[in-house]
């Protein structure tokens, strides 16, 4: 694995955020986290991964095993939640199918179908996604940051570090020079509990391992312990009180899209295309 630690184009100062900047981020990311617990996939082809699952949380049903327990929520300059997906890259057996860019081509969907009813074409795609945020469960991969760059969406925070990813995510961001276009800013949730939580889980998986093996993040995703920290998050967002009256309302907003985001509608679909 290539040490890019010491690489400028890889690192990045963290944005200097406010506290209700902190809030809000952290409402929507326990959103994102929540809604991959809700819809946590289990592999029901190993017998012995199911009857592990099946003992630690008895009566509980999962869903079969679609993709890498990966989730991205996109949210509008305006803060509104605009929509939501996750990886399905088993689904259709496609190693393409990132929780990212499928976020990306359904927003674009969407935004297509309106600007077409309201007769304003379907031109302007580079615009499209300026100022919006991703939030995403895991860093992302060199494809997704592309397709976001390319879409220019404007910032994407994450929950969790892939060590396999080398923080490409960064270079992009950097080698933008920051501009209007280009790549979003990443930006680590470091401020949030569950971003140590998840990293403490996945080094522990680490050690059990052995001194020369790293787990690969997709293994980690299918584990239990990974699990376990999503539904904490899930609490979270049950049992959190916002701060100022605007993120009160995000909160809000929060908490009736993960309620309706069983429907149909919703679900776009959660396993579709």
């Amino acid at each position: 694995m290539p040490d890019t630690s010491d690489s400028p184009v890889f690192q990045l100062a963290p944005p200097d955020l406010s506290p209700e900047e902190k809030e809000k981020h952290e409402i929507f990311m326990l959103l994102t986290l929540a809604l991959v617990s809700d819809h946590w996939c289990v592999r029901s082809s190993v017998p012995e991964e199911l009857q592990a699952y099946r003992e630690a949380f008895p009566g509980q049903d999962f869903s079969d095993y679609v993709g890498h327990n990966i989730g991205a929520l996109l949210v509008g300059a305006d803060d509104e939640i605009i929509t939501y997906s996750f990886n399905c890259n088993y689904l259709f057996n496609d190693s393409t199918e990132h929780a990212e860019a499928r976020l990306v081509r359904k927003a674009l969907r969407i935004a297509n179908r309106h600007r077409y009813r309201s007769g304003h074409g379907l031109y302007g795609y580079s615009s499209v996604l300026r100022d919006h945020a991703v939030y995403t469960s895991l860093e992302s991969c060199s494809q997704c940051s592309g397709i976001m760059d390319l879409a220019n969406v404007g910032e994407v925070i994450y929950a969790q570090i892939d060590p396999g990813q080398y923080h490409i995510g960064n270079a992009l961001f950097n080698l933008h020079g920051g501009g209007d276009y280009g790549a979003p800013r990443p930006i680590p949730a470091d401020f949030m509990g569950v971003f140590g939580q998840l990293a403490a889980a996945y080094d522990e998986m680490d050690e059990d391992d052995g001194p020369n093996r790293r787990p690969g993040m997709t293994r980690f995703l299918r584990s239990i312990p990974a699990y376990r920290v999503f539904r904490e998050a899930a609490s979270q967002l049950e049992a959190y009180e916002a701060s100022s009256p605007e993120n009160a309302q995000i909160l809000e907003r929060a908490r009736s899209f993960r309620a309706g985001f069983s429907s149909i509608e919703e679900r776009d679909a959660v396993f579709g295309a």
